[in-house]
């Protein structure tokens, strides 16, 4: 092409005609773009959550859909005076300002208290069971005490009766650690750890500093009776 008829061809109608076609197009499908994610996005559109506690999941679920609202439960408690199936809690707050399509977490009431494993915790002292039972979420523990050796655990009772390493259990249920009084005397042997056998004398020994202690109450309290 010689440059006489690449002037011709670059200064020409259709050329020019051709490119503002195409800044049309290109104009056109930006536009075209903003304006359809603003629709998908509900851009500037907001709704008002409506208040689903104490409402069960179906009702609930309709309150949301009427709002334009999701709902999805993400955990589950339990609540011995309420009905199964009873919104417990909503994530976001009942008045809140959000989106359409929005997704409204919820926690709702179990039939029952859910069950879990029992820890290992047979030979080992009371205060590292007590804490492993709450942490679990019993909240029904109490230590049963039996001759043996101080705080030394030998089993876990649910109403009385014996339970075993891994038993699932609903941590709605009372749960007994039967442990040792400080009765026996305990003898080291060449299983227990040094750091074990030091634990449980001291141990026993605040056992019989707080008998003493609670000895010398009762005496002072006796002849503060005795001089009134």
């Amino acid at each position: 092409m010689t440059f006489r008829e690449l002037f011709r061809t670059v200064f020409s109608p259709s050329f020019w005609g051709s490119l503002v076609i195409m800044a049309a197009l290109v104009a056109l499908s930006i536009v075209g773009m903003f304006f359809f994610l603003d629709i998908y996005t509900n851009h500037g559109k907001t709704v008002i959550v409506p208040d689903i506690t104490g409402e069960t999941f179906d009702v609930a679920e309709e309150k949301l859909e009427d709002a334009n609202l999701r709902v999805l439960v993400v955990d589950t408690g339990y609540v011995t005076n309420r009905p199964a199936d009873i919104v417990l809690e909503q994530q976001i707050p009942a008045g809140t300002e959000v989106k359409y399509n929005r997704v409204v977490y919820v926690t709702v009431n179990s039939a029952s208290a859910r069950k879990v494993a029992l820890p290992s915790v047979v030979d080992g002292p009371l205060r590292e069971a007590e804490y492993k039972l709450r942490a679990l979420g019993f909240k029904n523990v109490q230590a049963k005490r039996i001759k043996g050796d101080y705080d030394l655990v030998y089993r876990l009772e649910v109403n009385g009766r014996e339970v075993n390493f891994g038993d699932r259990i609903g941590v709605d249920r009372p749960v007994a650690v039967v442990c040792g009084d400080g009765t026996l005397e305990d003898v080291f042997n060449g299983n227990d750890s040094a750091a074990w056998a030091m634990e449980k004398e001291f141990a026993r020994q605040e056992f019989y500093r707080q008998q003493a202690l609670e000895a010398q109450a009762a005496q002072e309290a006796s002849l503060q009776n005795i001089m009134e």
